[in-house]
């Protein structure tokens, strides 16, 4: 176990100045019928008012959620206001003195599940801007250049990883919806994200939940490289710190050491990939402009005396013109000289095991370009060749050819 002070480096020198933090743990308790009654004889009597100055609540504002309990309005924003202050005080320490009638009890379990998280966030010095929010949100305005999200897998205060399969599908859909609605409001700035639960097993869902975060198109929002799972009870609060578990040390430093790399990579992959649809689109221009008498040529003094295949030449052809095409876009697009000399210099010596080898997923890439492809061979001597991947079970080496 490692205490606070190596993640509050690493926190300090990501330098992200605002985190917005999204799980049921803030949602306040439904009042209704049932437990209106016993809130208003604990709101009346002289001995809470003492408790309400402690949570910095005024006598007017207690006298507003009388009014709103005697009226049964549940939903008034002064009674709300009331019961907030009082869920924050409570929150802090579980003083029971801040829980009438223990009406916060049912909250407990994902309060201390999130707490070592909220005191670690909070600690550091400068203190990033923490924006909280519940299961239900529909204002952006407050999260506006957030850079790192703590997102909640299942959000419904009433659901754990031990719930029945049903409730688990509509809590995790919640949150999905949460977390994707919140980075579409960011636009181009894109947040890093972090998945958390109390529960281990959800890591084995943690890449499925990054993939199903999608723009309306259907296009991913979140890169693999700027994505982690947090196990919440991995952390503990350790006198007055934070104890934080190896394995759940390297997940925060995973995102944290990274953070200004993985924002300059999203940055040079999104100009890729938005350059890879223009020149995809600009190429179906100059193909919509070539004539029969085009490939009549290429045909006559290209391919008859070399026995080749007018399909498999043009295969290769316009290939390579895409390829040129797409070399151009990046350049019109190109990001900025300071993004790129940090991705190809510095910025990747803080990844952890960023020189052990190949990876298994870049050893896969190769492999499919390289050596095996679902296609027929050409006949032709158009491929081009280059490095090869020999893979072996849990090795992946680089050769040359």
């Amino acid at each position: 176990m490692i205490l606070q002070e190596n993640l509050h480096f690493a926190i300090k020198n990501s330098k992200i100045s605002k985190i917005a933090v999204i799980d049921d743990a803030f949602d306040l308790p439904i009042i209704d019928n049932k437990n209106a009654g016993p809130l208003l004889e604990l709101f009346d009597e002289e001995t809470f008012k003492a408790t309400a100055a402690e949570a910095n609540i005024t006598p007017e504002s207690i006298d507003g959620a009388v009014v709103a309990l005697e009226s049964s309005q549940y939903t008034s924003e002064k009674l709300l206001s009331v019961l907030s202050a009082l869920y924050q005080k409570f929150g802090e320490k579980f003083d029971e003195r801040f829980n009438p009638g223990g009406i916060f009890g049912h909250q407990v379990p994902n309060l201390k599940h999130l707490a070592p998280i909220m005191r670690l966030l909070n600690t550091c010095d400068p203190k990033p801007e923490v924006v909280k929010y519940g299961s239900s949100f529909d204002d952006f305005e407050e999260a506006k250049d957030v850079g790192l999200i703590f997102i909640d897998a299942f959000l419904d205060q009433t659901v754990s990883a031990e719930s029945a399969p049903r409730a688990k599908t509509a809590a995790k859909k919640n949150s999905l919806e949460a977390v994707t609605a919140l980075i579409r409001s960011l636009g181009n700035n894109a947040p890093s994200v972090i998945l958390m639960s109390s529960s281990g097993e959800v890591r084995k869902e943690a890449e499925k939940y990054r993939a199903e975060i999608q723009t309306e198109e259907k296009k991913g929002l979140v890169f693999a490289s700027r994505f982690g799972f947090l196990e919440k009870t991995r952390l503990k609060i350790v006198g007055d710190k934070v104890g934080v578990e190896d394995d759940a040390a390297d997940d925060l430093l995973d995102i944290f050491q990274s953070y200004q790399f993985g924002r300059s990579m999203h940055t040079a992959l999104e100009t890729w990939l938005s350059s890879a649809e223009k020149a995809a689109a600009a190429m179906r221009g100059d193909l919509q402009s070539l004539h029969l008498k085009d490939f009549a040529y290429l045909v006559r003094f290209r391919l008859q005396e070399e026995g080749q295949s007018l399909v498999e030449y043009l295969d290769w052809f316009f290939g390579e013109c895409l390829v040129d095409t797409l070399g151009k876009k990046i350049d019109e697009a190109s990001s900025s000289d300071e993004v790129v000399d940090f991705l190809n210099s510095k910025g990747a010596e803080l990844i952890e095991g960023a020189y052990e080898g190949a990876t298994a997923t870049v050893a896969d890439l190769f492999h499919r370009v390289r050596i095996e492809s679902p296609r027929k061979i050409r006949k032709g001597g158009f491929s081009s060749r280059g490095s090869l991947y020999g893979r072996e079970e849990n090795d992946c080496r680089d050769h040359d050819s």
